[in-house]
């Protein structure tokens, strides 16, 4: 990836869906603190595939600072006018100034901006009021199996079938209650119908055409997730590897869940899953 004309600090300015999003802070991040420089989030809100403002419900990452994009407006950062990639402006100055990613710094290429391979998501940290939102949930859930599948957006290729999420639900102990994460409001019925009995928190005011879900809903669904005893994710989705990827750091996953992760592609670190966190 070619840098911007930019030698003073790290700017992002993250693309695309909420995670995508994610994945790209928290790689230029890493960036950031290997090059000793300020670094700055420069966040555009799109209705379509980002509805809101991510840093209203996360704590700040430490060091970092967020601006909010204005289109058409000149903006700057220490001294320094930020320029957009591919920009009208940027024809006119010959220079940009700032990442435009969804992805991580290097393409996944670089093993220490990948979150496959290191603890990219170290500052992922909920405000207090987004965290008590989730200990609400979980408090109401008691133990619980989580299963995350994405169907507005992904190739169909790549999308398992829901029996196999019902099927890995039914693995479990029907002690176990039910979290279901999904951006599809009609395949999120069908699985509410087999397990209504085990499902204590679910909504159904999907909205976003694209996501069908608010940000608030989907950073619920992440964390839920992540918070679960068991998860099951989908395919190439960045909304189930960021999830991965939080349950590998944190010792949240057995030895079952690590090896379809790898499968997934989510992990690609070699040896056995972390011994999990006796918390459960």
């Amino acid at each position: 990836m070619a840098g911007p004309n930019n030698k003073v600090f790290v700017a992002i300015h993250p693309q695309s869906g909420m995670c995508n999003r994610l994945r790209a802070i928290f790689s230029f991040y890493l960036l950031s603190i290997q090059r000793k420089q300020k670094f700055l989030v420069v966040w555009e809100e799109c209705r379509r595939t980002c509805p809101g403002i991510l840093f209203e419900y996360y704590l700040p990452i430490p060091g970092t600072e967020y601006l909010l994009w204005k289109k058409d407006e000149q903006q700057f950062y220490n001294g320094i006018e930020l320029v957009k990639r591919g920009s009208k402006r940027q024809k006119e100055v010959g220079k940009f100034t700032m990442f435009t990613s969804g992805g991580e710094f290097g393409c996944g290429n670089k093993k220490e901006y990948c979150g496959k391979y290191t603890n990219l998501y170290k500052y992922l940290t909920l405000n207090d009021k987004t965290q008590s939102i989730i200990d609400k949930a979980k408090k109401e859930l008691g133990d619980y199996v989580a299963v995350h599948i994405r169907r507005t957006d992904h190739k169909k290729n790549k999308q398992e079938i829901n029996q196999v999420y019902i099927d890995f639900i039914n693995s479990f102990p029907k002690s176990l209650n039910v979290y279901i994460a999904t951006d599809c409001i009609k395949t999120k019925k069908v699985l509410y119908e087999i397990f209504k009995d085990r499902i204590k928190v679910i909504q159904f005011n999907h909205v976003i055409k694209s996501r069908q879900t608010s940000m608030l809903d989907a950073i619920i669904d992440v964390h839920m997730c992540i918070e679960s005893n068991h998860f099951y994710g989908t395919n190439g989705s960045s909304f189930s590897e960021l999830i991965y990827q939080k349950r590998y750091f944190e010792k949240k996953m057995d030895e079952s869940e690590y090896l379809t992760a790898k499968k997934k592609k989510a992990i690609l670190l070699e040896g056995a899953a972390p011994p999990r966190a006796q918390s459960e």
